[in-house]
């Protein structure tokens, strides 16, 4: 299955960038919040794949949010 492939060590550092940004955002739902935190709990275990990167891609695109740059490689 193509949406649970393991990623990339680049694309594991993005979802992880990505997510703490989406995280860090002001005024973003509980439920949402809680989500992002699951998905980063599942990052953090190996059950990340590919169709959650770009859920969260599609997310942070629609939120105008964008990966800090100061965000550190696993």
């Amino acid at each position: 299955d193509a949406g649970s492939a393991p990623l990339s060590p680049a694309d594991r550092n993005a979802a992880r960038a990505l997510l703490r940004s989406l995280l860090d955002r002001k005024g973003i739902g509980e439920q949402t919040a809680r989500d992002l935190g699951d998905l980063l709990a599942d990052l953090d275990r190996g059950a990340f794949g590919a169709e959650d990167l770009r859920y969260i891609r599609a997310l942070a695109a629609r939120l105008g949010v964008k990966p800090d740059p100061r965000a550190t490689p696993e």
